[in-house]
């Protein structure tokens, strides 16, 4: 299996060792089966419900309304306090605390047969778009692909919004978000970015697109679902709809571990749902999603169309914890002095953290058809193949 950062990208990476020495500690992982266990392969709707039943706290999607304020006031609670963490006080004491958590976070559904799904012409489309490093696409490429994948998707927002990507700056490590323009020319644009900085070894993804829920691509996206039997068995349709809560762009919170708002809380700034749209997510060679988890409490069907993704597994406290410092760190990009330091930092801690929760990190490659389910809550990192991905998901 070819390695997911060539040696040029090591290269490029001279100037900031500590992302280096991350990448290199999840390579390690995903080709040695001695360093961390593999993400267990489940057999069937019947056994990926069970593990669902198992990872959840919460037993109906109108429960998780207010089970979202739960962890999103815990991720916010992290969030304001971990600068004064970085200074004050040892976040990886804090954070050893919690590593030896066995509870599991990913698994891997049974590979799929491309004759199952319909469509077999936009499977073909979407495999098209695929970022490769040795693409020789051209403007005019992608001017056609985005005519074509226009009337299927849409910005995350729903209000036209300009399509962006995120990629990781090398020279500082900050993870930078790009915007293109808007409407089709702007889906354009973005895509003719990304096959740009795949012939570039940039990393970059992009979680801005989404699947218009009236479009074929949308029928693809439930047939996919009715496969994996998602919403009859996994998440059955008397307890869950599909698709997490829409979240508020600011919502306030209750500084306590509680479920509930606080009583002073107007019901119409309650998470509305459901949001039923799937991603359409690319990612160009080496792109590194860091270790996080999904703000929704279902399950995450995540199925790679085209390329390759190695996920691993990160115990969710940890997870959380290393999602609020890094938004933390971002949010001091360019503001105060020690903001590169601080980008270091964050990024060492990473490869810290990692390295002391080994005994219970799993990882696994997912590859063309093949599909990952991120747990309720499961904390993960994905880091893109050399052939880049293609990936339709959804809760």
């Amino acid at each position: 299996m070819a390695s997911p950062v060539s040696k040029s990208k090591r290269r490029c990476l001279a100037t900031l060792p500590q992302l280096q020495d991350l990448l290199e500690q999840l390579e390690e992982w995903i080709h040695n089966k001695k360093s961390c266990a593999r993400i267990e392969e489940l057999r069937d709707a019947k056994e990926a419900a069970e593990v669902v039943s198992n990872a959840r706290e919460i037993t109906s999607y109108e429960q998780s309304l207010f089970g979202w304020w739960k962890w999103y006031s815990r991720f916010n609670e992290a969030n304001n306090n971990c600068l004064r963490d970085l200074l004050f006080g040892d976040v990886m004491e804090v954070s050893a605390q919690q590593i030896k958590n066995p509870q599991q976070q990913l698994a891997r559904l049974p590979k799929l047969k491309k004759s199952n799904l319909p469509h077999s012409d936009l499977l073909k489309m979407l495999q098209s778009l695929q970022p490769k490093p040795d693409n020789k696409y051209t403007k005019e490429d992608a001017r056609k692909a985005a005519k074509a994948l226009w009337p299927l998707v849409e910005h995350d927002t729903g209000l036209g919004g300009k399509w962006d990507h995120n990629y990781v700056a090398l020279d500082n490590g900050q993870i930078f978000r790009e915007q293109t323009g808007r409407g089709e020319a702007g889906l354009a644009q973005l895509i003719w970015r990304l096959w740009k900085l795949a012939r570039d070894e940039m990393r970059a993804v992009t979680l801005s697109v989404r699947v218009r829920t009236d479009s074929r691509l949308h029928d693809l996206c439930l047939a996919l679902d009715d496969h994996y039997q998602m919403s009859s068995t996994v998440c059955p349709s008397t307890l869950w709809e599909m698709g997490p809560p829409k979240i508020p762009a600011r919502v306030p919170f209750t500084p306590s571990h509680s479920s509930m708002p606080d009583d002073n809380v107007k019901s119409n700034r309650l998470p509305q749902g459901p949001d039923q749209r799937f991603y359409l997510i690319l990612g160009t060679p080496g792109a590194l999603t860091k270790s996080h988890w999904d703000r929704g409490v279902q399950a995450v069907l995540y199925h790679t169309i085209a390329g390759t993704n190695h996920a691993i597994a990160v115990p969710r406290e940890v997870a959380l914890l290393l999602q609020a410092i890094d938004e933390s760190i971002q949010e001091k990009v360019g503001v105060i002095d020690e903001w590169r330091e601080l980008v270091r930092w964050g990024i060492k801690l990473e490869h810290d953290a990692l390295k002391a929760c080994e005994p219970v990190i799993q990882s696994g490659t997912f590859t063309s058809n093949e599909t990952m389910m991120i747990l309720p809550g499961g904390g993960h990192a994905v880091l893109t193949g050399e052939d880049g991905k293609v990936v339709l998901a959804g809760e």
